[in-house]
Parts: C-alpha cells; sequence; structure tokens
C-alpha cells in the first residue's frame, strides 16, 4: 500500500526531476548535480493529518466529472507556471 509519505516523496522527487530539465541554470550557480540534492527531511507537525491524498472517484461517479491532466502533467505545467511567473511568486511571499 502507498502511504501519503511516500506519495509526497515521489512527488517532490518529481518535482526536482521536472526542474532539473527545464531550469538547469540554478545548478549552473551551486554546488548540486540535482535539484532533489536539496531535499531535506523534518519531523511532521504534532497533530498533523498524514493523509492529503484525493480519491477522485465519488465526483467522477456522482457528477461524471474526470480530471483533464494527468498527474505528470499537470505537475510540469504547475512548475512550469510558476518559473513564468517570478513577480507573482514574490509578491505571494512578501505578505
Amino acid at each position: 500500500m502507498i502511504t501519503a509519505r511516500l506519495l509526497t516523496v515521489y512527488s517532490i522527487q518529481r518535482m526536482c526531476g521536472i526542474l532539473d530539465k527545464i531550469a538547469p541554470e540554478f545548478k549552473k550557480r551551486s554546488t548540486i548535480k540535482q535539484y532533489s540534492e536539496l531535499i531535506d527531511f523534518v519531523n511532521d507537525r504534532p497533530g498533523h493529518d498524514f493523509r492529503y491524498a484525493i480519491d477522485p472517484e465519488k465526483i467522477e461517479h456522482d457528477l461524471g466529472w474526470k480530471a483533464e491532466e494527468n498527474f505528470e502533467e499537470g505537475l510540469k505545467k504547475t512548475v512550469m507556471w510558476y518559473l513564468e511567473n517570478k513577480s507573482w511568486q514574490h509578491l505571494s511571499n512578501s505578505r
């Protein structure tokens, strides 16, 4: 059985792989060879909800809705959006 923690690690590793391909410029200015070297595991917060998985089965059945993107393509598009909208990130981080 896939746990939420394994799914999270997989997601972050995939994101790092995408960045390795589409945003290599940071690696050139640093000592890292892959973005995944920046992953730092920390202890969970007390009272933290361990399950973030989304099960789309109910909405697919009840409403006939189906995701237009698979996980890989959706993640890639999300990473690209953040890279292309760095000024928005600055505004978001300044709050």
